[in-house]
């Protein structure tokens, strides 16, 4: 098996790095390089300041889930909520993205939960670093995590969810001696709201849609291992064929 695969460091420390370096950002005109030396510094403790560093440790804490570094369940599912009430009082659309790892129980059963945990970690920063950075991923519980895609159209949700399906793949060939990683498939489910065409909807409403719609995805895979997307249609959930739905999808649905 192949060595454990680096993943960039994804503690509070490093975050709250690059969220300094956000704020300070449009500050600096021309010199951008002035603002490094102050996210690198060994004095790090010092320029931040104790009393910022330790609220943004609270606030880190308390919506991070530390083994994926994605947002926990409650904090993804209140902010699904809130993108579902705007899109209702603005017109705008919101899709969310079920996602299951296929093949995670027989990591732990047979690699140990060690395994299974790193297996998590990759996924979870894959997943982190192919969505738009206003939308939000979180893992629901599990081997279970999910994408709320912000005010696109249907044909953006599935293709963040084409997307997310194709850098698995990417990662799985370029670390091909790596036997764990490569057990794991991925089962995509996705549901999309449009406010003019279903307005008596809620976040677990369209949680669960795009769950049953995982569930197809996941049927396929048994039947054809691999890695596959299903959306929840007016007809229900329905395995999703590149080639003939997204064609078929505007850009403003």
């Amino acid at each position: 098996m192949a060595e454990n695969i680096t993943i960039p460091d994804q503690s509070f420390e490093t975050q709250l790095k690059k969220d300094i370096y956000k704020r300070i950002r449009p500050k600096v005109e021309k010199n951008i390089e002035n603002v490094k030396p102050l996210v690198s510094s060994r004095d790090f403790n010092l320029a931040v300041g104790k009393e910022t560093k330790d609220r943004f440790k609270q606030d880190w804490e308390a919506t991070i889930e530390k083994l994926t570094g994605l947002k926990k369940r409650e904090v993804l599912l209140e902010y699904t909520q809130k993108r579902i009430d705007e899109a209702i009082r603005k017109g705008l659309t919101v899709d969310f993205i079920f996602i299951d790892l296929n093949g995670f129980k027989k990591v732990n059963d047979d690699w140990g939960h060690d395994q299974g945990d790193r297996v998590l970690t990759n996924i979870g920063f894959l997943i982190k670093n192919s969505i738009r950075t206003y939308d939000m991923a979180g893992r629901l519980g599990g081997d279970e995590l999910g994408v709320l895609v912000n005010n696109g159209s249907e044909k953006d949700g599935l293709s963040v969810a084409e997307r997310l399906r194709k850098t698995l793949i990417e990662y799985q060939t370029t670390h091909y001696d790596d036997k764990v990683i490569n057990m794991i498939g991925i089962s995509i489910g996705i549901a999309h709201f449009n406010p003019q065409a279903d307005i008596n909807i809620d976040s677990e409403t369209l949680v669960k849609r795009a769950d049953e719609a995982m569930y197809v995805a996941k049927k396929k895979s048994y039947e054809k291992r691999g890695t596959y997307i299903a959306r929840w249609t007016r007809n229900g959930p329905e395995l999703y064929e590149p080639e003939k739905d997204f064609a078929g999808l505007t850009s403003s649905s």
